[in-house]
């Protein structure tokens, strides 16, 4: 997404760009003196850092077409390639104070998805943190749905990485609709099955902006939850026909889904929508549902097990599995300020089965991302 950088007194348009780094030194001292230097060089060329992604070895930039072709000449620079841009897998939005389908909704929800057995067995996602990645969280900081969640102090930290700071709670409430679908309440009903985890909010777009997400907020949104003591990170955000090909969703070549790789590798289970390309011309999932490493959630009608026409298909390009589970893409969640409303989405369908995951992690918290994923795919 072009943005206007002022240099040298001049307006010129930029583009974000991943900087990938090369002769990195391998220890702690020498690594931080050669970032200091790239860094210095960074500032001198008046280049914007945006994130340093330590986990796939790269800066992003936001670089003018000058800039850009001075830096290929840099000796740090392995390779240059242009930040990815992805979507949010929501379709649609009806907000309502009182419904009477309200009930018959969540029961069906709850129903399919055998809630009411976990709560029986004691399993809430209790002692488990679960770190949401979304455009923001309008109204979770006041929301009657979430009062048990605020009383509790169960929100343990929240940052922008879209605009800075620990404000979450503006611009999008897509966030507090799927936090809802994790930790919220209809009355005295649950919406979903981890209504006693802890909570990390990261904010990485702006909705304004036609649901745009650019790659690298993500990448650092990540990084950043799982520094933090995610056991979970639950994300809706696809990236898809910006930048990549439908023969690139492999698994291996978005830097989403090699980031999503290594937060598994750390022990982290990434649980991800499939997305709503089904009854488009792309059709299969986005970046980072295609990894293998990923619990990659497509959607189903809220009554029974079948496939809802919206939802993005698999298997990935490389004949993957996926998705590998799905759930009720078709829910009860929050509305504007203290209504609730019914959404659709493969977006909720992944925070409800994000709940499943976090209420396995409290009964058997030695599990590991494969392991959930395993056990999932056969419930």
């Amino acid at each position: 997404m072009a943005i206007f950088l002022f240099l040298s007194g001049q307006i010129l348009l930029a583009d974000p760009y991943y900087l990938y780094l090369q002769h990195v030194p391998t220890s702690d001292l020498q690594k931080n003196l050669f970032l200091e230097e790239v860094f210095q060089e960074l500032a001198e060329e008046e280049i914007p850092i945006r994130h340093y992604l330590k986990w796939i070895q790269a800066i992003s930039v936001d670089l003018s077409p000058t800039q850009l072709e001075r830096l290929r000449s840099a000796d740090w620079v392995a390779s240059i390639a242009p930040v990815s841009t992805g979507k949010s897998s929501q379709v649609s939005a009806s907000n309502l104070d009182t419904n009477p389908k309200f009930d018959t909704l969540l029961s069906m929800q709850r129903g399919l998805m055998y809630l009411d057995t976990l709560a029986v067995h004691g399993l809430t996602g209790k002692g488990v943190t679960i770190a949401i990645i979304d455009a923001g969280f309008q109204y979770a900081d006041k929301h009657p749905a979430l009062e048990r969640l605020r009383a509790d102090n169960r929100i343990l930290a929240t940052k922008d990485f879209y605009e800075g700071g620990e404000n979450v709670y503006r611009h999008s409430d897509h966030g507090t609709q799927v936090l809802a679908c994790l930790a919220g309440y209809y009355e005295e009903s649950p919406l979903g099955a981890a209504y006693d985890a802890n909570y990390l909010l990261a904010r990485t777009e702006h909705e304004s902006k036609e649901s745009v997400v650019e790659e690298d907020h993500w990448i650092a949104a990540l990084e950043w939850a799982v520094e933090q003591g995610a056991n979970i990170v639950s994300t809706s955000v696809n990236f898809t026909d910006h930048h990549y090909t439908t023969a690139q969703m492999d698994g291996k070549t978005s830097a989403a889904s090699k980031a999503a790789a290594m937060a598994a590798q750390k022990g982290c289970l990434i649980v991800c929508a499939m997305g709503n390309e089904g009854d488009s011309k792309w059709e299969i999932m986005g970046a980072p549902a295609d990894a293998p490493e990923v619990l990659s959630v497509g959607g189903s009608l809220p009554m029974l097990r079948a496939h809802i026409p919206f939802a993005s298909i698999g298997p990935n390009a490389a004949g993957g599995l996926k998705p590998n589970v799905a759930g009720p893409a078709y829910v009860l969640t929050t509305g504007k300020k203290t209504q609730y409303s019914i959404q659709a989405g493969t977006s909720f369908a992944c925070h409800l089965i994000a709940g499943i995951a976090a209420c396995m992690l409290q009964k058997s918290p030695d599990l590991q991302p494969p392991q959930v994923i395993s056990i999932m795919q056969r419930l």
